[in-house]
């Protein structure tokens, strides 16, 4: 029998690990047999193709691209121990093109009308860059004038701002918050994450970034959402012209816009 291989543990960023791994490894379990080590709670990713599913709780500073720093290394350290007796170990190594790789579409959409939302919001916290989120008093107003527009509104993510007029629905199952993603609409807040993950529930987004380049994935993010982080072609609209901080009407212009482009998706 082929000694199998196991793939992680995964300690970087969500995004990288959507975009710059899961898919990879799904590929090689095309020909091997393959034991995933990923953080607790993204067993979800990995759960059409993998051997076994070891979900891990190593806490770390900041995830990082494809790495992240290690808290407590003795427990690292003793995850890396255990993992190594299973099989041959294949750990992160930087960025992965997705044409190597293989995605699948995730989510399966609930079509009663509880579930399901026009506009999914991720209001990005500043845990590890403030810069990066929206100041809590410009989603309350976005989400007042969407409401003035009768949407269904929700908040998703684990540590985020939870705009009082929307559903929350933060801190629930990664697969729950797929199949929710999978039946919206559309999925708006800054880059980070989750929005990658619409992209992969093949629901359309609306994101804001900067025009960086960044050195690590060899491009700026709008062509990270538009093309090279795009597997599926799913829709998306960029607004990096204001940085992380974009004026609240020409989002929520953008949010309108998309709604009429984009509502009609999930018809028969």
């Amino acid at each position: 029998m082929t000694e199998p291989i196991v793939a992680g543990p995964w300690i970087g960023e969500f995004g990288w690990e959507l975009m710059s791994w899961q898919g990879a490894i799904r590929k090689l379990a095309e020909s091997r047999s393959v034991i995933v080590c990923c953080p607790r709670g993204h067993g979800e990713l990995y759960k059409d193709f993998a051997y076994r599913i070891i979900e891990h709780e190593i806490d770390i500073r900041r995830p990082d691209c494809w790495h992240g720093t290690v808290i407590d290394r003795a427990a690292y350290d003793r995850l890396i121990g255990e993992l190594a007796v299973l099989g041959k170990m294949l750990g992160p190594s930087g960025l992965i093109p997705v044409e190597v790789q293989k995605f699948i579409k995730y989510g399966a959409p609930d079509r009663t009308l509880e579930n399901r939302f026009d506009v999914i919001i991720h209001a990005r916290a500043p845990i590890n860059d403030p810069k990066r989120a929206w100041p809590p008093e410009n989603w309350e107003k976005l989400t007042e004038i969407l409401m003035d527009h009768n949407l269904r509104m929700a908040a998703i993510g684990t540590q985020a701002y939870y705009p009082k007029i929307t559903a929350d629905l933060r801190n629930i199952p990664l697969g729950e918050t797929m199949d929710l993603m999978a039946g919206a609409t559309m999925v708006v807040g800054p880059s980070s994450g989750p929005m990658h993950l619409a992209s992969l529930c093949g629901t359309p987004h609306i994101a804001w970034t900067d025009d960086k380049f960044w050195p690590a994935a060899r491009m700026n993010n709008r062509t990270r959402y538009e093309k090279a982080w795009n597997p599926l072609g799913t829709p998306c609209k960029v607004l990096d012209a204001n940085g992380w901080d974009p004026p609240v009407e020409t989002v929520a212009s953008l949010v309108l816009q998309g709604i009429k482009e984009w509502s009609n998706r999930l018809k028969p």
